[in-house]
């Protein structure tokens, strides 16, 4: 019988740590996964704007100048998003088609008169799709095309004319470019990375109102995942009006709370607290997963311009790649946030510009990592600190003031974010920034400020320190 109540005693022992913590501040937030979403939008869009002036000054000796302008230009825009969140999948494809113009007129009379018209075209098409594909839970296939086609023609006219109406001089120019560009990748990869920041809202607003006193009894985790997948649910849905939306979201979830027994019917307390923290609260982009993944890719670019008095230049541009990715992202806890990043790419690109320049060769490695981490302890407050390094290498059989031209680019840096809401008066807001760059051996130099003309050097070596800091204190005396 002792050994029974000592046994009971120690369970009881055992839990205390687990009621007083509660489900919410000890939730999993690391295993969350998002519920089967598909989302579809097209919108269209039309703007316009016009201005124009006329008049005309009268001086001594009754000399007349007499102005006319005009402007209108018109815009057509045409986007679709789409979005898909399953077991097998992992989806986001966008495309869009825009169509602009313009035409303006100035015209100018006194002594000698001059007027000059332009136009404008603009029109391109875009599609981008990035599509992940599980044969199991971490297994998969990676597949990621884009392409886009642009194309512009210009044409300004001029004409002069002497007092007696006779022209003196007339020209128009044309210009007319076209870009066509088209790549894809298809590779492999193991893990998977879900978007967890939904939850942590659910979380947030849960304390919130248990911290008021409105919530009946805790929430087992259970209940804390199927809240927060119906807010994920809800916020991706395709709505058309904010407002009406908002209101939607909030009435859902306040009657889910209380078909469970978490709230009160009726309570105003806890529709208040889902309005704030859905309309206003911070929401820290956090993920959780590890994924790993190798893609092949292949790209070709092809470009067009003619201009009046000058050859038609042709340009093609075949790259073939590969890139290796590592991410590991994980909530430790509910106010913890890890994240690091780990990339490495490999690319080899032909230009041939077939009436200006000989084939050229490049052939580039590019390597980067960056890690950092988070904190959240509530909706106001925030911290965010990452900090990692770059190195890239350029090679090629061009040349830059006869050396063959190469790149050795290094870089490390790091960055920090801080919101501090001490309380209703008291804010502190505060970020930093800091860099050191360093090109090697190189004769062309990317990512500077420096301020000198590398063609007076055959190479060079650059080092740079930059850095940046801001901080803002508020008090709100009354």
């Amino acid at each position: 019988m002792r050994t029974l109540k000592l046994a009971i005693l120690a369970s009881i022992i055992g839990l205390i740590p687990s009621i007083a913590i509660g489900q919410l501040e000890n939730y999993p937030l690391k295993d969350y996964k998002l519920p089967l979403i598909r989302r579809t939008s097209l919108d269209l869009g039309f703007t316009t704007n016009s201005n124009g002036l006329t008049g005309d000054v009268t001086g001594d000796g009754s000399q007349k100048t007499t102005t006319d302008k005009f402007y209108f230009s018109g815009q057509g825009d045409a986007n679709w998003n789409y979005y898909f969140n399953s077991p097998k999948w992992q989806t986001s494809s966008t495309a869009s088609v825009s169509i602009s113009g313009s035409a303006s007129t100035y015209v100018q009379e006194q002594v000698q008169n001059y007027s000059t018209t332009g136009s404008n075209l603009v029109s391109s098409i875009n599609y981008g799709n990035s599509s992940l594909y599980y044969f199991n839970k971490k297994l998969f296939l990676s597949f990621s095309p884009q392409a886009y086609t642009n194309y512009i023609r210009q044409k300004f006219s001029y004409n002069e004319k002497d007092n007696s109406g006779a022209t003196t001089l007339d020209y128009t120019n044309y210009f007319n470019k076209s870009s066509s560009y088209f790549s894809t990748g298809f590779g492999v990869g193991y893990g998977r990375i879900e978007p967890v920041w939904d939850a942590h809202k659910m979380i947030f607003t849960l304390l919130d109102l248990k911290k008021e006193g409105r919530l009946l009894r805790e929430p087992t985790t259970e209940e804390i995942t199927e809240i927060s997948q119906k807010l994920s649910s809800l916020m991706n849905e395709r709505y058309f009006d904010t407002r009406e939306h908002t209101i939607k979201e909030v009435t859902v979830l306040d009657s889910l709370l209380t078909s469970m027994g978490l709230t009160k019917n009726g309570d105003i307390g806890v529709s208040t607290a889902l309005y704030d923290n859905l309309s206003y609260a911070y929401l820290p982009q956090r993920f959780s997963g590890f994924r790993v993944g190798l893609e092949p890719r292949i790209g070709y670019n092809l470009y067009s311009t003619k201009q009046t008095g000058m050859d038609r230049e042709n340009s093609h541009q075949l790259t073939l790649g590969i890139q290796a990715n590592l991410t590991y992202q994980t909530p430790i806890n509910i106010h913890w946030q890890r994240t690091l990043r780990l990339s490495a790419s490999y690319t080899d690109m032909n230009i041939d510009t077939k009436n200006i320049s000989p084939t050229s060769k490049y052939k580039e490695s590019d390597v980067s990592l960056s890690g950092g981490y988070g904190y959240y302890p509530n909706t106001r407050t925030y911290f965010d600190l990452t900090a990692g390094g770059r190195f890239r290498y350029i090679d090629s059989d061009q040349t830059v003031n006869n050396q063959p031209y190469r790149l050795k680019y290094g870089e490390v840096f790091a960055n920090g974010e801080l919101y501090y809401y001490l309380s209703p008066k008291v804010r502190i807001d505060a970020s930093a920034q800091v860099s050191y760059k360093t090109n090697i051996d190189a004769n062309s130099i990317y990512y500077s400020y420096l301020n000198f003309d590398p063609s007076l050097y055959n190479t060079f070596t650059s080092k740079e320190l930059s850095y940046t800091f801001s901080a803002k204190f508020t008090y709100a005396l009354f």
